[in-house]
């Protein structure tokens, strides 16, 4: 009987321990939190099943001066995820897309920025 009462004991005492800390916020990130991210851009002319329309989305990964993508952390990487977020190419630089096609002109580029062929929103996602 004891046995037993000790191991419900024990049971509850984890469930309790392991509940409480993993509580997660999505949108509340600690300095160790980090992730890389890239912007990305809905492509008008894909159609599903035709390679020839080109990708669902043109993605353009985060580079650093040296060309290595930048892994935001903490609070940094909650403005990335959310709606307020800016990322510049600097002047003489350009970001290639994932697949190859497109180029993204230096520049400033913003939640709010418009592609001016496509007329989409760029959008930043985050990841592992």
């Amino acid at each position: 009987m004891k046995k037993n009462n000790l191991l419900s004991l024990l049971l509850v005492g984890s469930i309790a321990f392991f509940s409480s800390c993993s509580k997660d916020d999505d949108h509340a990130h600690d300095n160790s939190t980090c992730h890389e991210c890239h912007l990305a851009l809905d492509n008008p002319d894909y159609v599903v099943g035709d390679t020839s329309t080109g990708p669902h989305h043109y993605i353009w990964h985060i580079l650093d001066a040296d060309g290595e993508e930048v892994e935001f952390c903490g609070d940094d990487l909650a403005t990335m995820e959310g709606n307020d977020w800016t990322v510049t190419i600097p002047a003489g630089d350009g970001w290639t897309s994932e697949d190859g096609s497109l180029v993204l002109a230096p520049g400033t580029y913003t939640s709010s920025s418009v592609d001016p062929v496509t007329g989409n929103n760029y959008e930043s996602h985050c990841h592992d």
